[in-house]
């Protein structure tokens, strides 16, 4: 379970973009403006590579309220996303 408390914050994610890693999944969380508002953007993906190399086609993303509200959805988003690719064989 990914869990960036105390990690990462919305001051931090002001000046600099977070990338992190959960067994197989990658992440990077990052301000983005959209129609002149800022957001949270999350991004994961499922190969073994760095953001610079991954393909555009490979990356999933969502926009959240860039607050400290917007951050603990986009970790719930990421730990979803998670558990939906990994969910035990029925």
């Amino acid at each position: 379970m990914i869990d960036l408390y105390g990690i990462v914050s919305i001051p931090f994610l002001k000046k600099s973009a977070f990338t992190g890693s959960f067994r197989k999944m990658r992440y990077r969380l990052e301000k983005v403006a959209v129609e002149d508002e800022e957001r949270l953007k999350g991004t994961f993906w499922w190969r073994d590579v760095c953001w610079e190399k991954v393909l555009n086609d490979e990356k999933h993303s969502a926009d959240f309220s860039f607050d400290k509200e917007g951050l603990e959805k986009a970790v719930d988003w990421l730990n979803q996303a998670y558990e939906k690719e990994n969910k035990p064989e029925e």
